[in-house]
């Protein structure tokens, strides 16, 4: 079971707003990724694949992805807090806690055929990356696949579609949620352009990393922006309620939506990273 220090490093709200901002967040990814699972993984899983989602929030990945694979395979969602999981999960479906910063409990390890992990960078301190990619190694069973996603958030642009339209609040939510983030040691710079070699050290095989747009589907441009205003809204609130500051950040989230509104957009890189556990 998680304890109060293991959710107070998630740095993010679990309540309603922000599970359906989760659920419009993981349309997005999908459109921009053009799948749920890299077609190299897909290829080769068993006919009775056992999945695992660490860091599931609303299971919304997996639950997506049952419509597109045999009615053979199970399916386990893992999280820090139960708060966000489905109240009425299909008959092949398990959720429960689980640190990705602790070893996993012994009736989970060597267990499955595939990990998913996504966005992670909120939670995860430097040297949390290669603690997380250790532990879910050992979920694997050998030759289990890994399918990791972050977006590349410390190197994020804040562009205009049109000549003289204003960036100052969208500029201002950045910088705040980067400059929040990184007083906690997370969101450092190169993170995420470090996560390939982070696996690779931890033992995995195979390991391949695809990098793709945030808006490679230009008509998501506008949906993927409006949703790192909500995260950043959601941080803000999260951040108020520990009275750890924020004031003032939810009339700069609405300004920022407006802007996005005059064409202005945000654009950040995407990395998934697959690989293999060694048979």
């Amino acid at each position: 079971m998680a304890s109060i220090e293991d959710l107070a490093a998630y740095t993010l709200p679990r309540d309603q707003t922000e599970s359906g901002r989760l659920n419009r967040q993981h349309e997005v990814y999908k459109q921009q990724l053009g799948y749920l699972l890299h077609p190299t993984i897909a290829a080769s899983l068993p006919p009775t694949a056992h999945i695992a989602d660490v860091a599931t929030g609303t299971g919304i990945w997996l639950l997506d992805l049952v419509s597109t694979l045999p009615p053979t395979h199970t399916f386990t969602g893992l999280d820090l807090s139960p708060a966000q999981f489905p109240a009425t999960p299909p008959p092949n479906f398990t959720f429960r806690t689980m640190n990705v910063l602790e070893p996993p409990p012994p009736e989970l390890q060597g267990q499955f055929d595939l990990v998913n992990l996504r966005l992670l960078i909120c939670g995860l301190t430097q040297p949390d990356w290669r603690t997380a990619a250790r532990h879910v190694r050992l979920l694997l069973r050998p030759g289990g696949a890994l399918q990791w996603t972050e977006g590349d958030f410390a190197h994020m642009d804040i562009l205009q579609s049109a000549p003289g339209t204003s960036i100052a609040a969208s500029r201002s939510v950045f910088d705040f949620v980067i400059a929040s983030h990184q007083r906690k040691g997370k969101m450092v710079s190169d993170d995420v352009r470090r996560l390939r070699g982070v696996v690779e050290a931890e033992g995995f095989v195979e390991c391949r990393e695809d990098v793709v747009s945030s808006d490679r589907v230009a008509e998501g441009r506008m949906e993927g922006s409006v949703i790192g205003v909500g995260a950043i809204n959601s941080l803000a609130r999260n951040m108020a309620r520990e009275g750890g500051g924020g004031e003032g950040i939810e009339e700069s989230c609405e300004a920022a939506v407006l802007e996005i509104g005059d064409g202005v957009y945000w654009r950040w890189n995407i990395h998934t990273i697959v690989a293999r556990k060694p048979l």
